[in-house]
């Protein structure tokens, strides 16, 4: 049976009821037959969106009973809802940096979820948070899932990638600058050129 009583509270319209801890165990007792679970009430979260989303945080970290992702899925929600993230440190105890980057971490993406839970790695709220500038690109988020599957510090694989990032940009700036003053710039030296270092050798 269910040892740890669900809690609940009424629903925003007030015409049933939502719960706010314990979607799991409903869960389970639903899928064993049962008729009846124990619960508790809270009425103190009834109109508060944004709490309803934190009491399932707060109470799952002394359970562990959500992953990381879930973690940052509430701490989204309860920003969406329109909880500063002042008072969100306020409800949960977490420090600022753990807040920024579960709201952040709660931004991506159903695919960048599904390659994280894939990969060999213990993932921090933190940690999503660094993927973000990089889950539009396919190919880079599949270097960096190997990356730290082989064992590389995700934050000197990210820290790499996003040097390269920056060393393009600043290429192509340059490029698109000679480019309009009418010089061509080619990805590779054609054949009988001479390097201007060479010339300045020879004379």
């Amino acid at each position: 049976g269910i040892i740890t009583p669900l809690e609940i509270t009424t629903s925003p319209d007030h015409d049933g009821y939502i719960v706010v801890d314990g979607n799991i165990r409903l869960d389970a007792a639903i899928k064993a037959g049962l008729d009846a679970v124990p619960y508790m009430f809270s009425p103190g979260t009834a109109d508060d969106a944004g709490q309803q989303f934190l009491h399932m945080l707060i109470s799952s970290r002394f359970r562990r009973d959500l992953n990381v992702h879930e973690e940052a899925a509430a701490l989204f929600s309860a920003s969406e809802a329109g909880m500063t993230k002042a008072k969100i440190r306020e409800a949960t105890g977490l420090k600022a940096a753990e807040v920024r980057a579960g709201v952040a971490a709660g931004r991506l993406s159903a695919k960048t979820r599904e390659l994280t839970e894939a990969a060999n790695y213990k993932w921090t709220l933190e940690d999503l948070a660094l993927l973000a500038p990089f889950e539009d690109d396919p190919d880079v988020m599949n270097r960096i899932m190997n990356a730290v599957g082989y064992g590389q510090p995700l934050a000197y694989v990210v820290q790499k990638l996003t040097d390269e990032r920056e060393s393009r940009a600043r290429r192509d700036k340059l490029v698109a600058e000679l480019e309009k003053q009418g010089v061509a710039v080619l990805d590779e030296q054609p054949d009988g050129a001479v390097s201007v270092a060479m010339l300045r050798a020879a004379s």
